[in-house]
């Protein structure tokens, strides 16, 4: 059964830890969006604001609160990629499509390596990544 989501109603959560975040939050959350457009990771100004609406740098930043500051924007590359790629080729199948030889299939199973054999593999950051 699917409920209208503004149905839903969301637990309190509660947690035996203070909230904590990097201190070099900005500098992570800059990095990033300069290192996704100089990828060729978002190539359009609406894939790259709506990009920047997500905050990854502020999610890593809350998940790594005592990473080095190298450390940190390493995981938000990290992140980023796996984001993007898995809005770009795992969504849903276009229609029509091979389901089982999708992209995301070989990468989730397989690893970046099984994405690196197939078409997307050219991508210079799925090169690196493997």
């Amino acid at each position: 059964m699917n409920l209208p989501v503004a149905s839903w109603r969301l637990p309190d959560l509660t947690y035996p830890f203070p909230p904590q975040i990097h201190p070099h939050v900005e500098a992570g959350e800059a990095h990033l969006l300069a290192w996704v457009e100089g990828e060729g990771l978002v190539t359009t100004q609406r894939e790259l604001g709506a990009f920047t609406r997500t905050r990854f740098g502020e999610l890593v930043a809350r998940e790594f609160p005592a990473a080095t500051a190298e450390g940190l924007l390493v995981a938000c590359e990290i992140y980023a990629w796996h984001f993007v790629f898995d809005d770009r080729f795992c969504d849903e199948p276009e229609e029509g499509s091979d389901t089982v030889d999708c992209p995301c299939r070989r990468y989730r199973s397989c690893g970046v390596r099984g994405v690196r054999a197939g078409p997307y593999g050219r991508h210079p950051s799925i090169r690196r990544s493997a």
